[in-house]
């Protein structure tokens, strides 16, 4: 979105890109103050820096999605609790200036399709 001439191709894998999906998860705050920060696993703390600021991030880029005109291929699963189905939609129906758009909508899997379909993101890659 930031520099759209320097990409050729887009993958996006179980990817969070639609504010209105972000779950509301409260105590997500909580967790990041500095007395209980301590109390969660290293991999929990950086998830969770992660996470905070998505909603508002996702909104900041609303008007950005204008700029991506490489061609779009979306991997989503249809049992994704981190990432619940309905993204890609919402990225299908944002990509309006995408040379292409071609979204895999995979009902059975869940948020670790990298490591249930490996064989499809290879497949998917070469088709760029």
């Amino acid at each position: 979105m930031d520099a759209p001439q320097s990409v050729s191709g887009l993958l996006v894998v179980a990817g969070s890109v639609s504010s209105e999906l972000e779950p509301e998860e409260k105590w997500r705050k909580l967790m990041s103050s500095k007395a209980l920060r301590w109390l969660m696993p290293k991999s929990f703390r950086v998830s969770n820096d992660e996470i905070v600021p998505a909603k508002e991030e996702l909104i900041k880029m609303v008007p950005l999605w204008y700029n991506i005109t490489c061609p779009v291929q979306i991997i989503q699963g249809g049992q994704d609790r981190l990432v619940p189905a309905g993204n890609e939609d919402y990225a299908e129906k944002m990509l309006v200036n995408a040379s292409s758009v071609r979204v895999y909508r995979l009902p059975k899997e869940n948020h670790f399709i990298p490591f249930t379909r490996p064989e499809l993101l290879s497949e998917a890659l070469l088709r760029f």
